[in-house]
């Protein structure tokens, strides 16, 4: 019901008779996180500092600030509610975006029919500003950074 936390992790079972009987936990299994954090683009001035490995260890006055910028677009968007059937509606479609960017949707012809932005886990609900006609849906992504990129 919650993220595994690295460490040890035990399970028990109990049975459903009238007093219920409950097992010895089982034999430890460690939990251990493989996942890499997601690859840092922040914009601004970055530093950088070194740090010996003496005993007492010495750390070097901070460098001289250099800025960095962001040129990556933004992965392209997945639509994940399914259309069928919804021509005419303008039932609120989810979009799978990168997080914290600006979710435009378009109808077959290219007009723009709505727009959102994407939350934390990436998802834009963006209800349509007029009924969906039939016929192809898209959605691209728009990033924060100083000269923002567009997705495909």
């Amino acid at each position: 019901t919650k993220p595994l936390l690295e460490g040890n992790v035990t399970a028990k079972a109990t049975d459903k008779a009238e007093n219920p009987n409950t097992s010895e936990a089982s034999e430890p299994i460690k939990v251990t996180d493989t996942t890499a954090p997601t690859k840092p683009l922040p914009e601004g001035n970055i530093t950088a500092k070194a740090t010996d490995k003496a005993e007492t260890p010495n750390t070097s006055e901070t460098s001289e600030p250099m800025k960095s910028t962001d040129t990556t677009p933004p992965a392209k968007p997945v639509i994940q509610t399914d259309l069928t059937g919804k021509g005419g509606t303008t039932e609120p479609i989810t979009i799978q975006a990168e997080p914290g960017s600006k979710v435009e949707l378009f109808d077959k012809d290219g007009n723009k029919i709505g727009e959102g932005i994407a939350d934390d886990q990436g998802n834009a609900v963006i209800t349509p500003t007029k009924p969906l006609s039939e016929g192809n849906v898209t959605a691209k992504a728009t990033d924060k950074a100083e000269n923002p990129n567009t997705s495909e």
